[in-house]
């Protein structure tokens, strides 16, 4: 949050440009990590086609949203509506819920809550939208990748995918 801030803040860069760099970066060391471990990258597998897209939301909606947004306030959306995606999807697929992530989720919603309290400072609309659109490509992100049998090499073939869509 608080290098993508910087990055964006001195209007060195586009918030657009930021995320292919960071896409395409992680891709290119993600494949050199799967060839050093004499792994298999495959690209054409249809699970990574919902994985890409999540992870483009992800970068798409917190690249651009820090126009907007402070990191301090950025990042409280992100991670509150990420924890909030994944709890609902456990609960959506069926997952018992203990009682610590119930209250886990709970705290969530109440920090988002504040944001929009009478006399609170609120934060920009279309930021928050987007952080949200982020948050929720971030928590179906690592939903998908529950299931994965090489996690390196399909986060590999995402971060290809993503950066391509991007």
């Amino acid at each position: 949050s608080l290098l993508t801030k910087a990055a964006l803040a001195e209007g060195a860069i586009g918030a657009g440009q930021f995320g292919v760099i960071r896409l395409i970066s992680g891709a290119v060391i993600l494949a050199l990590l799967v060839m050093l471990k004499r792994q298999r990258l495959d690209l054409f597998h249809r699970r990574h086609m919902r994985s890409a897209l999540a992870l483009f939301a992800y970068m798409f909606g917190f690249s651009l949203a820090y126009q907007w947004l402070g990191a301090g306030i950025g990042a409280l959306i992100l991670f509150a509506g990420v924890q909030v995606t994944m709890f609902f999807g456990a609960v959506f697929t069926g997952e018992a819920v203990p009682r610590m992530r119930w209250i886990g989720m709970a705290v969530a919603l109440s920090g988002l809550a504040i944001l929009y309290l009478p006399g609170a400072e609120r934060p920009h609309l279309v930021g928050a939208a987007l952080m949200l659109v982020a948050a929720l490509g971030w928590g179906i992100y690592s939903l998908c990748g529950r299931g994965a049998t090489a996690p390196l090499a399909s986060s590999a073939a995402n971060f290809v995918w993503a950066s391509l869509l991007m």
